[in-house]
C-alpha cells in the first residue's frame, strides 16, 4: 500500500509505528494468503499549533493488490471507534447481536457513526468455536467510548481473555 502524508507525519500500522520517512511512503505485508480479505488500521499522527492532530483509515487489501491513499490533515475530523479481535483462525464472531464475515486470527471492526460523548454500553462480543465436535462459545461485554480503540483477545486454550484500549 501506498500512503501520502504530510512529511512530518509519525505514521502507525495496526497499532505499529513505522520509520518511512516522507510524503509518500509504500508499506508491503508478506506472506498473504491468495483469496483472503485483510485489513489494515493506517493511523497518521502530525504536531500542529502544539497540538497532536491524527488521522485514521482502515485499508482493505488482498494478496497482489496495491493501493494508494491519502490521509488528509485538512479535512474535519472523524472520530474513528474501533475492536480488534485476536481469535483463533476458525472462530465465528458477532458483534452486537450481528453476524460477521472476516475470517483469520485478527478482526479489526470500525465506525465513524459514534459522535464524541456517545457510547455503547455493555456491547456484546461473541465468539464460537468448534472443538472436539462440539461448539464452544465465550462473550465479553465491553463499554465503548467514541474515538476508542479496544483490543480483545479470546484464548479457548486458557482460562482469561484479556482486553486493552
Amino acid at each position: 500500500m501506498n500512503l501520502r502524508v504530510p512529511t512530518d507525519a509519525v505514521v502507525y500500522v495496526n497499532g505499529k509505528r513505522t520509520s518511512t520517512p516522507g510524503d509518500f511512503r509504500s508499506y508491503v505485508s508478506r506472506n498473504l494468503q491468495p483469496g483472503k480479505n485483510y485489513s489494515y488500521e493506517v493511523r497518521a499522527e502530525v504536531e500542529r499549533d502544539g497540538e497532536t492532530v491524527a488521522r485514521t483509515k482502515v485499508v482493505e487489501l488482498a494478496a497482489g493488490v496495491n493501493k494508494t491513499f491519502e490521509l488528509d490533515f485538512a479535512q474535519a475530523q472523524q472520530t474513528i471507534t474501533s475492536v480488534t479481535l485476536f481469535v483463533p483462525e476458525d472462530a465465528q464472531v458477532n458483534l452486537g447481536g450481528v453476524e460477521t464475515k472476516a475470517t483469520g486470527p485478527m478482526r479489526y471492526f470500525s465506525t465513524d457513526s459514534l459522535e464524541p460523548g456517545d457510547q455503547w454500553k455493555a456491547y456484546q462480543v461473541s465468539v464460537t468455536v468448534e472443538r472436539d465436535g462440539e461448539k464452544v462459545t465465550r462473550k465479553r461485554y465491553v463499554d465503548v467510548n467514541a474515538g476508542d480503540s479496544v483490543n480483545l483477545r479470546f484464548d479457548f486454550d486458557a482460562d482469561e481473555q484479556v482486553a486493552s484500549r
